[in-house]
């Protein structure tokens, strides 16, 4: 190379320095901005992170309060269960692992995948639920490969007990995890998060915030693999308030025993105080597949199901009352003064109104006869012709007064308002007048009239107290106040009976039950049980006829009463569907209710 070359290479080296001085100093100024930012401006947000992988917090879910009879028996609880999880930063160690995993804890293939799958939506800080309710099997298998699945963690979880099974079913309700909507609601807002389990139904759902404990935590040290190397803090979860309810649980059991596979709804109260002793509905479900996360198969099966195993008939159904009704109507008419105890109608099996022939249930007719018999042997003629008199504004009045047509208020939601109807309801909701003809079908309990069984067991306790019914209520008076509840008001509206026409209709009521009238079977030897009968058509006696041998045209089936007769301690309402008569399959309910009762009764008695 020539002494030129030389300089002139020199040269070009050295007019790029600078250009390598500028980009030195722009790298140097980005490291430097870079640590800057690490050090000074995301201080916390690494310290965090690098905190969260020194340490660990582990939730520890507190137990609901338990749920007691009226008598302090366990209806509700929670037993000791294991849930594995890992927390979704060390998701990556253990999806490796699956194969093994599923093997170990037999599970089905692709199990633990779909289980993430499911929680993908979950918050990042929620741990995901591997397996739930896990056996001693499956904790021995995961601490005996501790060191190949340090991430792991077994996490111990109350699981709702429910003692009794299907047995209370919709009146207790069940739990299950918060959705994304009720997470968003006022309902759950300020003490409830993401993948917590709260009460859906029933009492779980009504007094969720009383039962709701306060969770716990778990705060550990853990080394890079993700190993527990030392316990740092324990915070110990604070367990849900008890609660005591009106129920009686062995009139409870009584009911629902009775039912068999009979498809309906009971509803047993105290009349004076309002305190359900007894709410069943039938079929029913158990409340124990929902605490921990049902399948979907069980879900649909459910809903599919044509009885409508998860529907409350007790307070949620609207049913025709039938001859049940027919009291209702004697109480209108003695305190209009268009009837007395001494009025006399003919049955003979048939009467004519308005052009159109009706019908009584009993072929050749009852011949004369007197409100008393007519209601002992609930004639239907009688009551057609107290209808024509009476009128549908004065039967609805009355209805109303009496607590149909309108909601309890008991504490269990999506109460049925049942409907009584008018010339105006009818105007307004089907843009047609009302005619004569329909009266006649309403005074027998038919046409568009629907009550729920807890309004006739209310309706019926008030007509025995001769007044202002108690409002409903499922948990004790005396726990109300401890969780800062107030004893719910009486219906204002029911007006205070004359207590000679109280007198008059509860007679007959017991005549119905003790003189050989449609509700003998609900008898309850030395306990005085007055009551009425109903049978509500489903189809017209034409189609009835045609199909004698199908169930599903049978005629429901009512029994409602009370007892004693002269200072009434119980009330109750049984509705039985395609049950036939009401003295056959619904008063014998009552009598197995009425029955543990009084003999519960006459031991307080024997002890005082």
């Amino acid at each position: 190379m020539s002494i030129k070359d030389f300089y002139e290479d020199k040269t070009a080296i050295q007019s790029r320095i600078p250009l390598l001085q500028l980009i030195i100093v722009v790298i140097f100024f980005f490291l430097s901005a870079g640590l800057w930012k690490l050090q000074l401006i995301q201080k916390d947000y690494y310290s965090k992170i690098a905190e969260r992988n020194r340490t660990r917090s582990i939730s520890w879910p507190a137990p609901r309060g338990n749920i007691l009879d009226r008598n302090g028996r366990v209806l509700v609880d929670n037993r000791p269960s294991f849930t594995l999880t890992v927390m979704r930063d060390h998701l990556a160690t253990v999806v490796s692992s699956f194969d093994f995993l599923e093997e170990g804890l037999k599970l089905e293939p692709n199990f633990l995948r779909s289980q993430i799958e499911k929680q993908a939506d979950r918050p990042y800080y929620l741990p995901i639920v591997l397996k739930e309710d896990i056996e001693i099997e499956d904790i021995s298998f995961v601490e005996s490969h501790r060191s190949e699945l340090p991430s792991l963690e077994i996490i111990p979880h109350p699981t709702r007990h429910y003692h009794e099974n299907q047995v209370a079913a919709h009146l207790l309700g069940y739990v299950s995890e918060i959705s994304k909507n009720q997470l968003k609601s006022e309902e759950f807002k300020g003490y409830v998060k993401a993948g917590d389990m709260i009460g859906k139904k029933g009492v779980e759902r009504v007094y969720n915030r009383i039962l709701t404990g306060i969770d716990g935590q778990k705060k550990v040290l853990v080394d890079s693999r993700g190993r527990e190397i030392k316990v740092l803090e324990i915070i110990e979860p604070k367990p849900g308030t008890n609660l005591q309810l009106t129920i009686d649980i062995d009139i409870q059991r009584a009911a629902e025993k009775a039912f068999g596979d009979m498809a309906g709804a009971a509803v047993a109260l105290d009349p004076q105080t309002g305190e359900v002793l007894c709410l069943v509905s039938r079929p029913a479900f158990d409340p124990t597949i929902f605490s921990a996360r049902i399948s979907r198969k069980e879900w649909t099966d459910l809903l599919l199901d044509p009885r409508k195993p998860l529907h409350n008939r007790a307070t949620q159904s609207g049913f025709s009352p039938g001859s049940i009704f027919k009291i209702f109507m004697a109480v209108a008419g003695l305190q209009e003064g268009i009837l007395t105890s001494n009025s006399i109608e003919v049955c003979r099996g048939s009467t004519v109104l308005y052009g159109r022939r009706f019908r009584c249930w009993k072929k050749e007719g009852h011949g004369k006869i007197n409100l008393h018999r007519a209601i002992v042997n609930s004639c239907n003629v009688f009551f057609y012709h107290l209808g024509r008199r009476l009128g549908i504004e004065k039967i609805a009045h009355y209805s109303e007064a009496m607590g149909l047509g309108k909601r309890t208020g008991i504490d269990l939601l999506d109460e049925e308002e049942g409907l009584v109807p008018s010339p105006a309801w009818k105007k307004r909701t089907h843009a047609s007048n009302w005619y004569p003809g329909e009266t006649i079908s309403v005074s027998i309990g038919q046409g568009y009239l629907s009550a729920t069984p807890v309004q006739l067991a209310r309706s019926f306790g008030g007509l025995a107290l001769k007044g202002p019914t108690p409002t409903p209520h499922v948990v004790l008076a005396s726990e109300l106040p401890k969780i800062g509840r107030a004893l719910p008001a009486p219906l204002k509206e029911s007006p205070p009976f004359d207590p000679k026409f109280v007198k008059i209709i509860s007679q007959s009521l017991w005549g119905v039950v003790n003189e050989y009238g449609t509700g003998r079977r609900a008898a309850v030897r030395g306990f005085d049980v007055c009551g009425k009968t109903g049978t509500v058509q489903v189809v017209s006696r034409e189609t009835r006829l045609r199909n004698e041998s199908d169930k599903k045209f049978e005629d429901n089936a009512w029994f409602v009463g009370f007892a004693p007769r002269d200072s009434p301690q119980i009330a109750a309402a049984v509705f039985v569907e395609q049950g036939g008569h009401g003295g056959t399959s619904a008063a014998p309910i009552i009598r197995e209710m009425f029955q543990i009762y009084f003999d519960k009764y006459k031991a307080i008695q024997s002890e005082n």
